[in-house]
């Protein structure tokens, strides 16, 4: 039971991490684009 809390909650992470990181880089582009 554990276990499978800590899995779910590591790829909870990893995937907010992942489309957090994806969020960033494409504000960034939107911003070099406007300059």
């Amino acid at each position: 039971m554990t276990e499978a809390l800590v899995l779910i909650l590591m790829s909870g992470l990893a995937l907010g991490g992942v489309s957090w990181t994806a969020w960033d880089i494409r504000s960034d582009l939107r911003r070099r684009k406007l300059k």
